[in-house]
């Protein structure tokens, strides 16, 4: 799925996620950690290509989902000082070191939030583990 999966990502960010457990996009966890520690990374990249095509093939489960589009305007309150959104308080005190005012975390050290598909996900079973 495009917002909520890797529908976005590229073959080669694919790649990079199985060997390396980190993308632009997100990071491992839980028992995907696992999976990439003990397994992906020793892979080579012929066969971590061949993975990330054949999941490249596979169609969206919600055909209506559309893509994430940054929107900086929860990012220009905060700059601003303006945390009078709900949630923005909270987020400001308890994310911005990591992930930036504007959600984007800093590559390969703390994923991005915005567009983030564990963050887009209908589901917050992930999120929580995290």
């Amino acid at each position: 799925n495009p917002r909520t999966g890797i529908g976005s990502w590229s073959e080669a960010d694919i790649v990079q996620f199985l060997k390396t457990g980190r993308t632009q996009h997100s990071a491992a966890f839980g028992g995907m950690t696992d999976v990439v520690q003990h397994s992906m990374q020793h892979m080579n990249d012929a066969d971590l290509t061949a993975i990330a095509r054949y999941l490249k093939t596979l169609p969206s489960t919600d055909p209506k989902e559309t893509p994430y589009v940054y929107n900086d305007t929860a990012a220009r309150a905060l700059r601003t000082g303006d945390a009078s959104a709900p949630g923005a308080a909270v987020y400001r005190d308890n994310c911005t070191a990591c992930h930036r005012s504007d959600g984007r975390g800093y590559t390969r050290v703390f994923p991005a939030l915005g567009g983030n598909p564990v963050v887009q996900g209908k589901d917050a079973t992930s999120l929580i583990h995290v």
